[in-house]
């Protein structure tokens, strides 16, 4: 439809949702690929929108395709592609019409308990990442089947009696209490601290102005 790229027709669909949702919270995303900044932020009509870009790059670095620390920097930093604020972006590694993690790190020859390390050290960068992490359904304990478009994908709830799946799935759920216990991991505010390409160590700090700190 002509009209979803019509920003005045969009501006005018958020208002009158808004004015619907009346005092309850309301986020308004947008799934624009490529992501845009001018679809944030003030001037913009979407609160949000779906940042496909951070799912191409964190796969790239986690599968061991590439270690370029200045595109992890604006993959951890939304900023440096013009998104002023943390709630502009949406993060994901896995969604409706994108294969799970598992699937494409199969399709690079990653299996077994290395698929499993690099798929925590993806959802590390995502919950530590400045933005808002969506979780594709199945992604937190390992999903491995493909998305077929129009198709239904049925969630592996078998795959939870498998010790490194349940393991994964423990882990996200650290991560998501970390980041509800850490208000420094819900700012805009990111400050990378050393980096070491040799042993491919990248080190940042996520903080707040009431003294929440994450390293």
């Amino acid at each position: 439809m002509k009209q979803l790229g019509n920003y005045d027709f969009l501006h005018w669909i958020a208002q009158q949702a808004k004015h619907v949702a009346g005092s309850k919270p309301f986020y308004n995303v947008g799934e624009h690929i490529p992501e845009t900044p001018e679809l944030t932020g003030e001037s913009g009509p979407m609160d949000g929108c779906w940042r496909e870009s951070f799912r191409i790059f964190v796969l790239d670095h986690v599968s061991g395709k590439t270690v370029d620390f200045d595109r992890l920097k604006e993959t951890l930093d939304a900023k440096r592609q013009g998104f002023p604020y943390a709630t502009n972006v949406v993060h994901y590694l896995a969604s409706h019409d994108r294969n799970h993690l598992m699937v494409e790190l199969a399709e690079r020859g990653i299996f077994d308990a290395q698929a499993f390390k690099r798929a925590k050290l993806a959802v590390v960068i995502q919950m530590t990442a400045v933005g808002i992490p969506m979780i594709g359904m199945g992604e937190e304990f390992g999903q491995d089947t493909r998305q077929t478009p129009n198709q239904p994908n049925p969630l592996k709830w078998s795959l939870l009696e498998n010790a490194a799946n349940r393991e994964l799935w423990e882990f996200y759920q650290k991560l998501i209490a970390l980041r509800l216990q850490n208000p420094a991991l819900h700012t805009a505010n990111i400050e990378f601290l050393q980096e070491d390409p040799q042993t491919k160590l990248l080190t940042y700090q996520r903080w707040d102005d009431e003294g929440s700190r994450v390293i």
